[in-house]
């Protein structure tokens, strides 16, 4: 009875990508708004700390909301 169900997740695998900086930039910054999935925004804020780690100085440029952070959707 779970097999319909199984399938489609069983295809799924991990992937790397390479991008530039303005990629990450935007991907990261528009996919960590409020409003955004859980799940993408967890991986749009892994992202930002990965830039972070790596590149500190540019980091700073990042607009990016903490997933964990209070969310306050009346913001415009």
């Amino acid at each position: 009875a779970a097999a319909p169900y199984v399938l489609p997740l069983g295809t799924r695998n991990r992937s790397l990508f390479k991008m530039d900086f303005a990629e990450a930039l935007y991907i990261s910054e528009l996919r960590s708004a409020p409003q955004g999935h859980f799940s993408y925004r967890r991986v749009a804020w892994e992202m930002f700390l990965a830039v972070q780690r790596r590149h500190p100085a540019l980091a700073e440029h990042f607009r990016i909301t903490d997933p964990d952070g209070p969310v306050d959707l009346l913001k415009r």
